[in-house]
């Protein structure tokens, strides 16, 4: 399919919510209830295992191998676990409604309006300069494309399998989550640069729904 795409380089702006503190780990895991003569030995632990404490870090992190898990990456929309997809979008209420989908899976007790402790996450606003294949308008002939459940995911899944032979360093795609929005999965880290953070929220869920509310 991807051989009746437009492909041109583009330059632009993409977003994504990340679990990140705002200003430190410590303050992160503060507000989570960790108890304050515990924090230097688990931030020390989690930089140990490698988990993302800077933007630099979420943006490194979706293209390095994880250990202990069936794949060598997470398994995505556009990702088979062979390699890395940092997962973006163009508009900051598509990051919400695709993040507000999976916490939605993620959490079993979202139905009873509220999370086990609080969950917060941070915008990161990156450089993205690629040759990108314009997947947008190709949902009516291929409706796997914006499928609602993983039943769609592998013929997603052979689209980000064929961006590296092909030269592509992402898509430009419709969300699932959003009418009318546009997600970019990146499969090229070289195409990422300057992270920086743009604001956080913390998620919180009302009436089966998951909602985001800015953080002062």
């Amino acid at each position: 399919m991807l051989e009746t795409c437009t492909v041109k380089f583009r330059r632009d702006t993409v977003l994504k919510l990340a679990s990140l503190a705002k200003d430190t780990p410590e303050k992160t895991l503060l507000m989570r209830g960790v108890n304050p003569e515990s924090l230097e030995s688990i931030v020390s632990a989690v930089a140990g295992v490698g988990t993302p404490l800077t933007v630099k870090e979420i943006v490194d992190d979706a293209f390095l191998p994880k250990q202990g898990y069936r794949t060598s990456f997470p398994i995505g929309r556009f990702g088979d676990g062979t390699k890395g997809v940092y997962y973006a979008a163009l508009e900051e209420v598509t990051c919400e409604r695709e993040l507000g989908f999976r916490l939605s899976a993620e959490f079993a007790d979202m139905a009873l309006g509220a999370f086990d402790y609080p969950r917060f996450f941070t915008l990161i606003n990156c450089g993205y300069a690629g040759t990108t294949a314009e997947l947008r308008g190709k949902e009516v002939a291929y409706p796997d494309l914006m499928s609602a459940t993983v039943a769609g995911y592998p013929f997603c899944q052979s689209l980000g399998s064929q961006a590296g032979a092909l030269g592509i360093d992402g898509f430009y795609t419709a969300s699932a989550r959003h009418a009318g929005g546009t997600c970019v999965p990146v499969f090229a880290r070289p195409a990422l640069s300057d992270p920086k953070i743009e604001y956080q929220v913390k998620a919180v869920a009302e009436h089966g729904e998951v909602q985001f509310q800015r953080v002062p």
